[in-house]
């Protein structure tokens, strides 16, 4: 596994993850985080 690949995967997940994060302070539903974090570790 190439080191530029991991740093654009974890990269993509970063802002993934930050924008879960805002999206859960507008709606404040805990349940769609967890659904998406779920979903991204099968992905991963």
């Amino acid at each position: 596994m190439k080191t530029g690949h991991f740093e654009i995967v974890t990269m993509l997940l970063a802002t993934m993850i930050l924008v879960d994060i805002f999206q859960v302070r507008k709606t404040g539903s805990l349940k769609t985080m967890v659904r998406k974090t779920r979903s991204l570790k099968t992905m991963v």
